[in-house]
């Protein structure tokens, strides 16, 4: 029937609900940044759990600088586990992001499972080359020289999330 025969009630259930209220190109910039925060996330990661101590420390040019990394880097496995939380969350959320934005493309269809397997197709390889094959091709020196500058900055971001684990 023509919308005019059908009740206010009926056309509203017919619509859709957008999952956000959000355009595509903020979608596409809250998919870019979850997708660089697999990466950062990922190289952490990878870099805590194969960094040599002894060049990290070699790396810190200042002893002050040195003292502080020296406690982290022996918790190194623990801060990697708090990486890993991050590192799997951002991947949960690209791959979130992704869905709603195809979607959006197909047509206003919204979170089905034909937008799910598309985006699906779309992210995985990101994912992969994102959050493993650039960790791993890039660890050695530069990830030894990596956690000297971002190390203390990430010990102060994962507390709350470590406090979490602790409790």
């Amino acid at each position: 029937p023509p919308p005019s025969v059908l009740s206010p009630g009926l056309v509203l259930l017919a619509r859709r609900p957008r999952p956000f209220p959000l355009a595509q190109d903020e979608l596409v910039l809250l998919a870019l940044g979850a997708l660089f925060l697999v990466g950062l996330f990922g190289l952490l990661r990878s870099a805590l759990l194969h960094s040599l101590p002894s060049r990290v420390l070699e790396f810190a040019a200042s002893e002050p600088r040195q003292k502080r990394l020296r406690p982290l880097l022996e918790r190194a496995e623990s801060l990697a586990t708090s990486a890993s939380v991050y590192w799997t969350t951002s991947q949960i959320l690209f791959v979130v992001f992704v869905w709603v934005l195809v979607g959006e493309s197909l047509g206003g269809e919204g979170l089905s499972a034909p937008s799910m397997g598309l985006s699906l197709l779309v992210t995985i390889p990101l994912l992969v080359v994102a959050g493993e094959a650039l960790p791993s091709a890039l660890r050695g020196e530069r990830t030894d020289r990596f956690l000297v500058y971002v190390l203390p900055a990430f010990e102060v971001a994962q507390r709350p999330l470590a406090a979490l684990i602790l409790a």
